[in-house]
């Protein structure tokens, strides 16, 4: 935790998802926060808490997880684990939350989050 005992945003500059791929910026329609997304795998990088507040609009919306997507992810093999896009820092991967079925690389240095194609759509953003 940096002085001040405020934590940095993970978006340190340009995002890189490989030598060659910047992410692209945007924000989120429904939730307002800003997301990064890979134009080549439609991947989606987001702070961790950005991340929580499109899971928590998409719930007060009654938008879950896809049925369709969950069940379609059960079957999908797993993926290596990567480094993070923002600090280059080791990632671990995880469910996103209970239930989802949607595995996530959080970065254990900046605590981003990255989202493979269409994860982010399953969890109801």
């Amino acid at each position: 935790m940096p002085k001040g005992g405020v934590a940095a945003s993970p978006y340190r500059g340009e995002l890189r998802r490989g030598p060659a791929v910047v992410l692209e910026r945007e924000k989120h329609a429904a939730a307002g926060v800003q997301i990064a997304r890979c134009p080549v795998c439609r991947g989606v990088f987001a702070e961790h808490e950005a991340l929580a507040t499109i899971e928590s609009t998409a719930r007060r919306k009654k938008r879950g997880p896809s049925l369709a997507g969950v069940v379609g992810r059960a079957y999908e093999p797993p993926t290596e684990a990567m480094s993070c896009p923002s600090c280059s820092g080791e990632t671990t991967r995880r469910e996103w939350s209970m239930g989802t079925l949607v595995f996530v690389d959080v970065c254990v240095e900046c605590r981003g989050v990255w989202l493979d194609s269409g994860e982010l759509e399953t969890l109801g953003g």
